[in-house]
């Protein structure tokens, strides 16, 4: 797995359309890490760089770069979809190369309603990304329904939930309304496998999370999904799931905020819990948003 908290990222505003840059060959190395930036769209890349086990130095060189856009993957680059709003990184299908998925969350595929939201998903090889060998998910693919305003791609994270050889993906939707409560939110789940990213119609089950599978409730601008993040948070070898929901209304205070917490299983994701501020010796307040960001 990609440990993305690894990384330290200088950046600039983004403005869109936002363009995925990867350094070239570094997907391609098995049981490596990967490194990608966002370009702003006047060819002035963002970098990365990283702890003393940086490659060169720590700096990533730009002249090794490549970038990938909705057009190689056979989509269509349009005002307003947003891609690269998120990006993750694992090995999806266990053959010792790191796959790339990129969120598009403001894109409308096949005929849905624009800010649905669509992930792209370029398999890793010995050259980098292979641009012939890719997929992209929707909320169709975890049993869900892209509707306008989902936003389904708006937050990504990888881990190996269940212990098994492969990573997993979580996809959040943080404008997804659960119960027909507006931006409420959810999170998708994509079990990796030798044959890559499990959806519906490989994995019938699927996986779609919401507040409520944290003994949460599910109220409107909620926006559970929001933010995402990874790791093996009680060292049994199996990696957990934190999810953000900034908009959350704990006793009653608008947007304070909350993060859930799924603890990983031999079968995957387990029934959560859910922590405020109040649990750190704070204090709720409306508009605190606790949970906008997050980090393991």
């Amino acid at each position: 797995m990609v440990h993305l908290e690894r990384f330290y990222l200088h950046h600039k505003p983004l403005c869109l359309p936002v363009v995925v840059w990867v350094i070239a060959g570094l997907l391609g190395l098995s049981g490596g890490q990967t490194e990608s930036w966002a370009e702003t769209g006047h060819l002035s890349p963002t970098f990365l760089t990283r702890h003393a086990s940086a490659v060169s130095g720590g700096l990533l060189n730009p002249h090794e770069a490549f970038y990938l856009t909705q057009k190689d993957a056979k989509g269509i680059n349009e005002s307003g979809d947003e891609f690269g709003a998120a990006v993750a990184a694992g090995d999806f299908n266990g053959d010792g190369f790191v796959d790339l998925a990129v969120g598009s969350p403001g894109e409308g595929p096949s005929g849905d309603p624009a800010t649905s939201g669509i992930v792209f998903v370029f398999q890793g090889s010995g050259g980098g990304p292979t641009l012939g060998k890719y997929t992209f998910l929707t909320q169709e693919d975890g049993n869900g329904k892209s509707e306008a305003g989902d936003r389904f791609g708006a937050a990504l994270a990888v881990g190996n939930f269940d212990g098994d050889a492969y990573d997993d993906l979580v996809v959040g939707a943080p404008g997804e309304a659960p119960a027909n409560d507006p931006q409420a939110g959810a999170i998708f789940i994509f079990p990796g496998s030798g044959d890559g990213l499990l959806n519906r119609h490989t994995h019938p089950t699927g996986t779609f999370l919401t507040q409520e599978d944290a003994k949460g409730n599910n109220e409107p601008g909620d926006q559970f999904g929001w933010a995402l993040a990874a790791g093996d948070l009680n060292g049994d070898g199996k990696d957990d799931l934190v999810v953000g929901a900034p908009g959350e209304a704990p006793a009653n205070d608008p947007q304070a905020g909350a993060i859930f917490i799924f603890p990983g299983s031999g079968g995957g994701l387990t029934t959560g819990t859910f922590l405020t501020q109040e649990d750190a010796k704070g204090n709720n307040e409306p508009g605190d948003q606790f949970g906008w960001a997050l980090a393991a």
